[in-house]
C-alpha cells in the first residue's frame, strides 16, 4: 500500500494567504517571477514569487485590467514593467466579478499558458 503524500506543505484557513500560498507554489514550480491575483480594477488581491528588480505585486496588478479588454480573455507581451519582462495576463469570472492572473515569465520565449491554468483552477478552489 502507498503512503499519501502530500503535495501541500504550506496550509492556511484563511483563504488570502491560502490564495498566496497557492501563487508562490505555483510561480516556483512552473519558472514564473511572479503570479498575482487582482479584481476588475486592478487592485491586488494576492501574489506569489518575487517581481524583478524590486518589482511590486501591486504594480503588476494594476497592469492586468489594463491590457486584457472585454472580448479577450488573455494577453502575452512585453510590458513596461519591472526589469522589461514579459507579462501574460488571463481573465476570468468567478461568481459574477471579473478576476485577473497576471504571470511575469523569467524569459520571452516561456509560455505561461498552463500554468495560468492550474493557478485558475486553484484560485477557483480555494474561494470556493
Amino acid at each position: 500500500m502507498h503512503a499519501h503524500i502530500e503535495r501541500r506543505t504550506r496550509r492556511s484557513e484563511h483563504p488570502l494567504r491560502a490564495l498566496s500560498f497557492q501563487l508562490d507554489d505555483t510561480a516556483r514550480l512552473r519558472g514564473l517571477d511572479a503570479l498575482v491575483l487582482a479584481d476588475q480594477d486592478g487592485l491586488f488581491i494576492a501574489g506569489g514569487g518575487k517581481p524583478a528588480d524590486g518589482g511590486r505585486h501591486d504594480a503588476v496588478a494594476s497592469l492586468c485590467p489594463l491590457v486584457v479588454r472585454e472580448g479577450g480573455n488573455c494577453f502575452d507581451g512585453v510590458l513596461d514593467v519591472p526589469g522589461d519582462k514579459e507579462l501574460s495576463v488571463l481573465m476570468f469570472s468567478y461568481d459574477g466579478q471579473t478576476l485577473y492572473l497576471g504571470a511575469l515569465l523569467r524569459s520571452q520565449e516561456m509560455n505561461a499558458s498552463d500554468a495560468m491554468l492550474q493557478a485558475m483552477q486553484g484560485v477557483l478552489r480555494i474561494l470556493g
